[in-house]
């Protein structure tokens, strides 16, 4: 890591000039800690990395940000070293900010309602045909998961590729400080964390706000996205449309999509640029993987990669866990798609059953979409008015909001049967006696990340085994 302790010690205006001691890495997990890290401990919501102190130095720790007062033995005052500061979190955004500074680094930030993860893994996996990059893992993509990405660069590193989250106002400049980033996708506005929000145009104003620490940007907006749209004609917000690239189906994109299609769980599209057109193979079905693939093919048009890389890139990516992963089953498929949710997924998810083909039912399993707000229950009696015209023919539901989807169900007149359960145990027993004697069934499972119906996959994958993902 090119990060000393000595420059660490500047940085917060220790007291004490501290010695010139390479650092290895930055951790807010303990037991993760190896010699001659800084350990940064992080009140959370269910730890506090304070009663972790001894546990970090005992592992190798050189020294440790904290928010409380920690009394070293006397034999480690010299060898071991405390910072306090007011704000752990607010710590590790600046310790950030400071060690990307030192390199040379393109960053490229993702944002948007929907889709991030698996626009950053369709891109990661292009540029990587060519460049040296660094992304996030996993969903590390908010106050602290975005430090942490940025403690993986190196002066090899040419691109680093961040999907930013955010759920409460303000959060995004915060991001945006450390990053200042040189392209910027957003890939659509909905109405995700809107309880925290208040109104949709809020929440535009929020994801906008990436661009405020850069003086020099390209933006990648999704024309076919009406919030969006609205939200760069308004003229009060003083945007420089000529630094922006569009993509979508519409004519007047600069990078479109036509001729979709899709064939055994993958999709294939022809992309229209101002030079070329190319035939593009996705390994996942759906149109919303058609929208994140077209953010990730502007940005690496842009960036003059050749097709042949491109097309290679995008046809191998690997999207992560929970999010429409295909199990087959002996006698059924589910379709895991568990991660989180929010209404603009659900849409996009229930259109999938289409796309697979098999014999039997389609049967989705409904967990309630959190942090909506006073929208929580118009949101869901919305979706199920929708759901009862999909192509669902069966829809389970778990939790408290998602009585209102059932309402919506049976206010629209539709025929679709529906079964509410309080508890992913109450789906899971139901599931396991429903299923025993079908065949032929695909079973959608989807909730937000609270809501844990993952926990319905797996024990369906136990109950019945013999699987096999694609």
């Amino acid at each position: 890591m090119k990060l000393n302790l000595s420059e660490v010690g500047a940085l917060f205006k220790c007291k004490n000039i501290l010695p010139n001691i390479q650092i290895n890495n930055i951790k807010i997990d303990s037991r993760e800690v190896k010699e001659n890290d800084i350990f940064v401990a992080i009140k959370g919501e269910n730890f506090d990395g304070h009663d972790f102190i001894s546990q970090a130095f005992q592992n190798g720790a050189l020294a440790v940000i904290t928010e409380k007062k920690f009394e070293l033995d006397k034999n480690l005052e010299n060898q071991k070293f405390v910072l306090i500061v007011e704000n752990s979190i607010l710590a590790l955004q600046k310790l950030a900010k400071f060690y990307k500074s030192k390199f040379q680094v393109k960053v490229i930030a993702i944002t948007g309602s929907v889709g991030k993860s698996t626009v950053k893994e369709m891109l990661a996996s292009i540029l990587s045909q060519k460049f040296n990059i660094i992304k996030n893992q996993k969903n590390f993509n908010g106050q602290i998961g975005v430090p942490l990405t940025v403690f993986n660069l190196t002066d090899e590193t040419q691109f680093m590729i961040c999907e930013v989250g955010i759920s409460m106002p303000g959060e995004m400049k915060k991001l945006a400080e450390i990053l200042t980033p040189d392209y910027v996708i957003i890939n659509n506005i909905g109405i995700s964390h809107i309880g925290n929000f208040n109104n949709i145009n809020n929440i535009a104003k929020e994801k906008f706000d990436i661009l405020t620490f850069s003086e020099k940007y390209k933006l990648f907006v999704n024309f076919d996205n009406p919030e969006l749209i609205n939200f760069i004609n308004n003229q009060e917000n003083n945007l420089k449309i000529e630094n922006f690239k569009f993509f979508g189906f519409d004519s007047r994109c600069d990078y479109k999509a036509e001729n979709v299609s899709f064939l055994d769980a993958k999709t294939e599209f022809i992309f229209v640029t101002k030079n070329y057109k190319a035939l593009i193979n996705l390994p996942y079905v759906g149109m919303h993987f058609v929208y994140n693939a077209l953010a990730a093919l502007s940005v690496a048009v842009e960036l003059e990669i050749h097709i042949d890389d491109i097309k290679t890139g995008i046809s191998n990516f690997k999207k992560l866990a929970m999010r429409q992963d295909i199990i087959k089953m002996l006698n059924f498929i589910i379709i895991d798609d568990s991660y989180n949710s929010s209404p603009d997924s659900i849409r996009a998810a229930v259109n999938i059953f289409k796309n697979i083909k098999s014999d039997g039912e389609n049967i989705f399993v409904m967990g309630d979409i959190l942090e909506l707000g006073n929208y929580s229950q118009s949101v869901h009696f919305e979706l199920g008015k929708f759901i009862a015209y999909s192509d669902v023919d069966f829809l389970i539901t778990v939790g408290t909001e998602t009585k209102f989807t059932c309402e919506g169900v049976k206010i629209s007149g539709s025929k679709l049967n529906f079964k509410h359960f309080d508890s992913n145990q109450e789906v899971i027993d139901f599931l396991c006696e429903f299923l025993k004697d079908r065949k032929g069934d695909k079973i959608l499972v989807k909730g937000s990340r609270g809501m844990k119906t993952d926990e319905i996959v797996k024990e369906l994958k136990d109950r019945f085994g013999n699987n096999e993902k694609n």
